[in-house]
């Protein structure tokens, strides 16, 4: 069973070795994004699929992957010869730029979902310039490490514009769309226990259910609904799999009237009851 990072999931960012991921998925090569934001930095040639394409990546690029997508290692990778970012849209985001950053071609391309970039440096500056920066903050200051960490995707995520067809607009849809897709994100993180219903965040953004989905279709791949679900199921598994919790109090933690209908839930929509997810049964997960 995956375990996500100490890092990840105290400060929303990590950066480790693939192999030390692979570990901690036991020994899985398969990974779902969920709701974190993935750069993988390619120091050897390497084959993997992406929602099931199969892809031959040359060393010395990334791979750039939004929340909710599925990605497979064809065999297992050297050691220390992949690097994979995790962060979250809360660590990122703090400023417009950042939403414009998080919601360009980089992460949501409509002929592809994902994208494969040359990284700027040599291998040599990935793991010695770049690595022993981010170890070097992360011991001294905590501030510092965090400031530093949000630079390092700053400039991997500008890299991949570069490399992005320079006749195409990066950004497909005008401020207040990614405006309002943010708000709905910062209000699901704070709503998803008590609302899961589209018409109560369209209302709080003043625009229709339909225009939300519509969204939500065009940055994600799915429908309002489906978003609202997975931050659901996403919370719950990390309830399930990181607490000592009962059911029953996780069930009212998430904000079920009852562990009968949190279970119902669940097993709904992941073919699995949460004492079966509890157990360990081979589920895919983020970095």
């Amino acid at each position: 069973m995956y375990v996500l990072s100490e890092q990840l999931k105290k400060n929303g960012f990590n950066i480790d070795f693939l192999h030390s991921a692979i570990l901690r998925n036991g020994s899985l090569l398969k990974f779902n994004t969920l709701e974190f934001y993935c750069i993988y930095l390619i120091l050897e040639d390497l084959d993997l699929k992406i929602e099931g394409e199969s892809i031959s990546i040359k060393a010395g690029h990334a791979v750039f992957l939004g929340p909710h997508r599925n990605i497979e290692f064809l065999g297992a990778p050297k050691d220390n010869n992949i690097y994979v970012i995790a962060f979250s849209a809360t660590f990122f985001e703090r400023s417009k730029k950042d939403s414009i950053f998080l919601n360009s071609k980089v992460f949501y391309n409509h002929l592809a979902k994902f994208t494969i970039a040359p990284y700027f440096g040599s291998n040599e500056y990935i793991e010695t310039i770049l690595i022993q920066r981010l170890r070097y903050f992360y011991e001294k200051d905590k501030s510092l490490y965090i400031y530093a960490a949000h630079n390092v995707i700053e400039n991997l995520i500008l890299d991949a514009m570069m490399h992005i067809d320079s006749n195409e607009d990066l950004i497909d849809e005008k401020l207040d769309f990614v405006s309002k897709i943010n708000y709905f994100n910062t209000l699901l993180q704070r709503d998803y226990k008590t609302y899961r219903d589209v018409a109560y965040y369209a209302s709080q953004l003043h625009i229709s259910p339909k225009k939300l989905t519509s969204m939500t279709s065009y940055l994600y791949g799915k429908t309002a609904k489906q978003v609202i679900i997975q931050k659901v199921i996403s919370e719950s598994l990390i309830n399930l799999r990181n607490t000592r919790s009962t059911i029953s109090e996780i069930s009212y933690e998430m904000g079920f009237k009852c562990e009968s209908v949190f279970t119902h839930f669940i097993s709904k929509h992941t073919g699995k009851s949460p004492s079966a997810l509890r157990k360990g049964t081979n589920l895919d997960s983020s970095n």
